[in-house]
């Protein structure tokens, strides 16, 4: 790096000299800390969890406190030093040195990074924080926004497409009303979402929408491809519906989980299908996305399989109609686990198929009027797609 002590160059900046070291805030440490306090605290939680029902997810809270370690060790060493023309970005895991001249332009990631894009050569992210730090009086406060860049080339683009309306206010319009849809469609999907996580027993209304809201988002987009996008590109102007494909999704795998289907991997040649469907309508949609095909097709297949898998499940048991055999067992135990959701269980004696008994997931009602040694019924239905399921029923005859 050329570091001098006195900064001659013109535009340089109002500081007096060069080098200027930046770390981060104590209060960004400190909050660091308590955030990795309580990751450790959600990964025990998840553990217990999944040793009790799922054990072939412990590597999520392995992945999680491996996750947070690193982070944290980044964040307690990360060091930005501005030279006159060049600076640099060091942590544990390396360092950068990026020189004044080969800066094309930052664009902030969130609220907390902000990238520097480069004329060669993959970008560089840091926090915003430090950033915002360091351009204060240095030359990095020159570096133009290529967010507010595109932006505005983005706005004269849709002014000047004669297919968007018969003068630019109408175009303009035309743009309002398909980000006021996008924002629609992502609060309804946050919505409904929070309303599955907390409804006591799944109703058959509310995991249709979870089931049809992937498609909505599609053919928004599919409507209106110069207006939105999915959002598995990057640096696109247009407003995205990324939420409102991505957390129904994740809503119905959290659903298909508690299902009680005794052999779930069973179902991969009936998720096939809608995980085929979803992830080439995916594909074709994004076309106009700019990012590569790479990414998009990655992105499609993680979203069609977990989609594929999850509807599968749901509508073997949703729309199971068939006669049920009732099984009569006892309650041996019953447990709470506590985290960001709370989780209750009962741990059953062995009963039909599960001849080492069972750990079941069931709603605070249903566990608040269950006590140890009490007896219950399981029901055994064959399921819709013929994947048995079991769930907690009456003994009454």
């Amino acid at each position: 790096m050329n570091y001098s002590r006195d900064a001659t160059g013109a535009g340089i900046g109002a500081r007096a000299s060069y080098p200027a070291t930046f770390r981060t805030r104590t209060a960004s440490r400190v909050l660091s800390g308590f955030i990795a306090v309580v990751t450790v605290i959600a990964a025990l939680v998840v553990a217990k969890v999944t040793m009790n029902s799922q054990t072939w997810l412990l590597f999520l809270p392995v992945a999680m406190l491996l996750g947070m370690a690193a982070l944290m060790v980044r964040i307690l060493t990360m060091k930005l030093v501005v030279g006159e023309r060049d600076f640099r970005f060091s942590s544990a895991f390396g360092e950068r040195i990026m020189r004044r001249q080969d800066i094309t332009g930052r664009r902030n990631i969130g609220q907390k990074y902000v990238r520097l894009d480069m004329r060669e050569g993959r970008p560089l992210s840091m926090p915003l924080e430090l950033f915002q730090q360091a351009r204060i009086g240095t030359w990095l406060e020159e570096i133009p926004d290529a967010a507010e860049i595109a932006q505005a080339a983005f706005l004269e683009k849709i002014k000047a497409d004669t297919s968007l309306g018969v003068d630019a206010e109408s175009r303009v319009r035309a743009l309002a009303r398909s980000r006021a849809l996008a924002t629609g469609l992502q609060i309804g999907a946050v919505v409904i979402y929070f309303v599955s996580r907390f409804t006591n027993e799944y109703e058959g209304w509310c995991v249709a929408l979870l089931v049809a809201f992937p498609w909505i988002a599609l053919a928004v987009v599919a409507m209106n491809p110069k207006l939105l996008r999915l959002g598995l590109g990057k640096d696109d102007p247009r407003p995205t519906v990324a939420t409102a494909l991505l957390f129904p999704a994740v809503a119905l795998f959290i659903i298909c989980l508690d299902l009680d289907v005794l052999e779930k991997v069973d179902v991969w040649p009936w998720a096939i299908i809608p995980a085929v469907f979803l992830a080439t309508v995916t594909m074709v949609v994004s076309r106009q996305e700019n990012g590569s095909a790479g990414l998009r097709l990655a992105c499609a297949l993680v979203l069609g399989c977990g989609y594929g898998f999850s509807a599968a499940l749901v509508a073997d048991v949703m729309l199971d109609t068939a006669p049920s055999t009732r099984y009569a067992t006892a309650v041996i135990n019953h447990s709470i686990t506590r985290g960001k959701y709370t989780h209750y269980y009962l741990d059953l004696a062995p009963w039909g198929p599960r001849t080492n008994g069972e750990h079941l997931s069931v709603s605070r009602a249903t566990y608040d009027a269950t006590s140890v040694g009490a007896s219950v019924c399981m029901q055994l239905h064959p399921g819709a797609l013929k994947l048995p399921w079991a769930g907690l029923g009456s003994c009454r005859t």
